[in-house]
């Protein structure tokens, strides 16, 4: 950080006090003008400069122009201090335009220097991190591993077989355990480099994936139909928005066409399921009776346990006053603000959770599995006896701070 601060030193504190622009920039420019101001009119000027902010006079002159080189064409008794005036308003403009200036030039002729800086203090970082929290991380990091290695037996082929014989539910999930493997991997890039509320609030959609996968492996072939065609309608309900919106620099609109399909196959699957699948989670209401919840879904599948934690890690995405501070990840001190950098502190409820979300994750793929042999069943189970084993060692790891 020293090039960077060093950078704004240099620019910021090479200023005047803004009284001193009176007598530096003005006053001289209204003399090459031929304009004398006289003592009580020099007194009014100063009592004009008090009565706006440097601010205001930031903000009306982005796009100001008054004056060319060669000053204004008259100069009478009446319009003197008009003039006076306005180019008070311009010399502000004109100060804190060569400040600008300035300072971003000094940014980027400092760029190489100040992105260094930024880059050994994340090593650093990332080195405590690493030697607090090596043991639990590393542990974390094979164990995704292994979730992702286990999609190297399905691949896309097996899928599209699987669903064109009625494995729709197994090729459901092993979508929802495709994204559930990036998102893991985005936790630990997170993890490793010290954010944990960012790692917590990225556990908010493992929760999510993991609720919804045990959901569709519990109540099979309906409910895994009901979801993906679910999807047409969250599209067009986008597609709508979108042609609605004002969005500046962008002439490109959606073909009225496509809209209107979607529209038309929006009808279609409401008056094949009914209104409520109309809802966010409609796809669900042939399950659960009423207007289904993520809580409800996640409470039928017995994750009802850790809904609390996810809507404590909710907080860490909104802009709420409870987001400012660290109450977001329970061990974190309370009161403490979040800090501008990354930091150590926190990293265990965001481990642990995405282990068990993972774990749950992968284990409703395997045991949806279809058409195994009696050695393919072993194999699964010695994989699914792994995924406990290994991720009861990610939840033992270390995650005491020292």
């Amino acid at each position: 950080m020293g090039t960077l601060q060093e950078t704004l030193n240099s620019v910021l504190d090479d200023t005047c006090e803004p009284q001193e622009l009176l007598s530096i920039w003005i006053i001289p420019q209204l003399r090459e003008w031929g304009i004398q101001l006289s003592d009580s009119e020099r007194v009014q000027l100063e009592d004009e400069f008090q009565k706006f902010t440097l601010e205001a006079a930031t903000l009306s002159l982005m796009n100001y122009r008054f004056l060319d080189s060669t000053g204004p064409r008259y100069v009478t008794a009446e319009n003197r201090m008009s003039i006076a005036k306005r180019t008070l308003k311009y010399a502000l403009g004109l100060f804190m335009a060569e400040k600008t200036r300035n300072l971003v030039e000094g940014l980027e002729g400092h760029a190489t220097s100040i992105l260094r800086d930024e880059r050994e203090e994340q090593r650093r970082l990332e080195q405590g991190v690493s030697e607090e929290w090596q043991e639990p991380l590393d542990l974390l990091t094979v164990f995704v591993a292994l979730t992702k290695g286990v999609r190297s037996l399905f691949d896309d082929q097996f899928l599209n077989e699987a669903t064109l014989s009625g494995g729709i539910t197994f090729a459901t999930l092993a979508v929802l355990h495709a994204r559930a493997c990036q998102v893991s991997s985005e936790i630990l890039v997170l993890l490793r480099c010290g954010f944990a509320d960012g790692a917590y609030a990225r556990w908010r959609t493992l929760y999510e994936l993991s609720a919804v996968s045990l959901f569709i492996e519990k109540n099979g072939k309906e409910v895994a139909e009901r979801y993906l065609f679910h999807e047409t309608l969250e599209r067009s309900r986008l597609a709508r928005q979108y042609q609605q919106g004002r969005y500046p620099g962008v002439s490109s609109r959606l073909s009225q066409e496509w809209i209107d399909n979607l529209a038309s196959l929006q009808d279609y699957l409401l008056k094949a399921y009914g209104k409520q699948f109309k809802e966010n989670y409609g796809w669900a209401a042939s399950v659960l009776s009423g207007n289904p919840t993520l809580q409800r879904i996640a409470e039928s599948v017995g994750l009802g346990d850790s809904y609390p934690a996810y809507r404590l890690a909710s907080t860490s995405v909104h802009a709420s006053a409870l987001s400012t501070f660290r109450l977001s990840v329970p061990e974190a001190p309370l009161g403490r603000a979040v800090h501008a950098s990354p930091n150590a502190i926190g990293l265990k409820s965001p481990g642990y959770y995405c282990a068990r979300s993972l774990e749950v994750i992968t284990t409703a793929l395997l045991k949806c599995q279809p058409g195994l042999d009696d050695h393919a069943v072993l194999k699964r189970g010695t994989i699914l006896r792994s995924l406990r084993v290994l991720v009861s060692r990610v939840l033992k790891g270390n995650y005491i701070r020292k």
